[in-house]
């Protein structure tokens, strides 16, 4: 069971790894190239958009008539238009986040969620963080039982058995 977990453990930050990569490229992208997405996934009326652009993502859902669905469209976007928030002012909005519900320019109604990439790269970012704080704690138990140190301080256990003098902890 211990080795099961371990295994989907490694699995998760090798994902979280490659998101938190993905996230860094596309932050970086975003700020010379746009990249947006349309999704109509059939005859209903919601459609579903995405955007990338100046280090923000906008995401968003609307109610439209597509003239062909089901629809998928990507369009690069050489100038990528600055965030613009719906609540100006706020800490969210100078922080990047944003969320709205309301209705588009046409009159139809539409949700939007603005969420600033670096939020992202730092989210998935834990799990590995998390990973190489252990590869190196381990690293240094295995040095220091190596040497004959007390894998707590450090201090030499060569001469001394039991436990450490200097902070009490066993020989581990």
């Amino acid at each position: 069971m211990r080795r099961a977990l371990r295994f989907i453990r490694r699995c998760l930050t090798a994902v979280s790894l490659l998101l938190c990569a993905g996230a860094c490229l596309l932050w970086a992208r975003s700020y010379f190239i746009g990249d947006g997405f349309v999704w109509k996934p059939g005859d209903a009326p919601p459609y579903y958009r995405a955007y990338a652009g100046r280090g923000v993502v906008r995401l968003g859902s609307g109610r439209y008539g597509f003239d062909r669905p089901p629809h998928f469209d990507y369009f690069p976007d050489p100038g990528p238009i600055p965030r613009t928030g719906y609540h100006p002012g706020t800490l969210a909005d100078r922080l990047g986040f944003d969320f709205h519900r309301g209705s588009d320019s046409g009159g139809t109604p539409s949700t939007n969620v603005l969420f600033p990439l670096w939020s992202a790269a730092l989210a998935s970012a834990v799990l590995p963080a998390l990973w190489l704080r252990g590869v190196r704690r381990d690293r240094t138990l295995r040095r220091r039982a190596d040497a004959g140190q007390c894998p707590s301080c450090g201090y030499d256990l060569r001469a001394t058995p039991g436990r450490c003098p200097e902070c009490g902890s066993g020989r581990g």
